[in-house]
């Protein structure tokens, strides 16, 4: 991860113009992290966690984020093993159509990542991770390899490398911008 003064920063160019995180640094000590805006016409990605595609797949609001042309959602290997495993119990539990939300899933637009696309932020991920939610591992190094948020519900992402995002942020977020209603 690349890191900078606040004095760097306030010089802009290229800087801050990067995609990827920065650690800032004062005094050699970390004391926070910068990362560029996106330009308003420009897809935002965002990695989704197992929570929110199995939402989405099931018709719940993250479905609607989904469907937004400003968001391109990506996620690992590992949560879409974790989203087949977990969803049958949630199609038993609330009497849904296993063909209507197999259907659902396959037609989210999501770009899978493969282990050997996202491996080599894995020990830092670990690191951050794995005492809170090992399962969580994989969607942290993809999100760190991306310099992406991660689009979770899930608390124990926050004061990470990374941001949370909850869909209700998303969903008002696209509200604002015109690209969902709020239907």
């Amino acid at each position: 991860m690349r890191t900078a003064t606040f004095d760097e920063l306030g010089k802009g160019g290229e800087l801050v113009k990067q995609r990827e995180p920065i650690l800032i640094l004062q005094q050699g000590l970390p004391i926070g992290y910068f990362r560029a805006l996106p330009d308003p016409d420009e897809s935002i990605p965002i990695a989704a966690d197992t929570m929110v595609i199995m939402s989405a797949a099931t018709g719940g609001a993250a479905a609607r984020v989904f469907k937004a042309p400003a968001i391109t959602v990506v996620t690992t290997d590992f949560n879409m093993g974790d989203v087949k495993q977990h969803l049958p119990p949630l199609i038993d539990k609330y009497c849904l159509d296993p063909d209507d939300v197999a259907d659902a899933l396959a037609s989210l637009p999501l770009r899978i990542y493969r282990w050997d696309e996202y491996e080599s932020p894995l020990a830092e991920a670990r690191v951050q991770m794995e005492w809170k939610d090992p399962k969580d591992v994989a969607l942290l190094a993809l999100s760190l390899k991306l310099g992406i948020d991660v689009w979770s519900q899930d608390l124990h992402y926050d004061a990470l490398a990374v941001k949370r995002t909850t869909t209700g942020q998303i969903l008002k977020s696209l509200q604002v911008r015109g690209q969902v209603s709020t239907l």
